[in-house]
């Protein structure tokens, strides 16, 4: 693999196969791990049961979402005969933004130890005064910070509609000719 740049990696050096989905999800993976998938990486197989239609677009072609063009279009799983360009079928499928939490040092707290990730110690003093200083009140307002972007965070996840749903006709993945089982009682809508 070139970097971390999963298509520019052929699978010459391990032997990995691509997901069938790999234009979506980017996934190298044995071919071992595929069989216990279906054939499919597990959050696709999990996402969607079966592979997307990916196909080339047409010479004149435009995503419905963002208008541009683009060389690909994704199928929507529900086979209700929409396609958007990849970028809009990561927006609507992908996993949801991280919120950016708070730094404790943000609010003051200041460590005699700093190997906080690579810290191998049973007792690792920088814990030890963070437990201490988060009891104090700059420790307080650390932490009703971070738990009200979480709160903020939630909030704005719970906003998104179900990307299972198509966004041009509101089409289900669970109605599709093609699938044999309800996507909704297996996962609630996400993302």
């Amino acid at each position: 693999m070139l970097g971390n740049d999963p298509a520019a990696y052929d699978g010459g050096k391990c032997g990995c196969e691509r997901c069938p989905n790999f234009t979506f999800c980017k996934v190298w993976a044995p071919p071992y791990y595929f069989d216990c998938h279906a054939g499919r990486c597990g959050g696709c197989n999990s996402q969607f049961a079966k592979d997307l239609e990916i196909r080339p677009a047409g010479p004149d072609e435009t995503c419905p979402i963002c208008l541009d063009t683009c060389p690909v279009m994704i199928e929507h799983p529900a086979e209700c005969g929409h396609a958007t360009c990849t970028g809009c079928f990561e927006a609507q499928w992908g996993p949801p933004e991280e919120a950016e939490w708070h730094a404790p040092e943000e609010f003051g707290f200041a460590a005699c130890c700093t190997s906080t990730d690579d810290c191998v110690a049973p007792r690792c003093t920088y814990y030890a005064q963070l437990h201490a200083w988060a009891q104090t009140e700059a420790g307080g307002h650390y932490i009703a910070a971070n738990e009200l972007r979480e709160r903020e965070w939630d909030a704005a996840q719970e906003s998104v509609a179900d990307p299972a749903s198509c966004p041009l006709c509101r089409a289900h993945v669970s109605d599709a000719p093609s699938n044999s089982w309800d996507m909704r009682t297996f996962m609630p809508p996400f993302r």
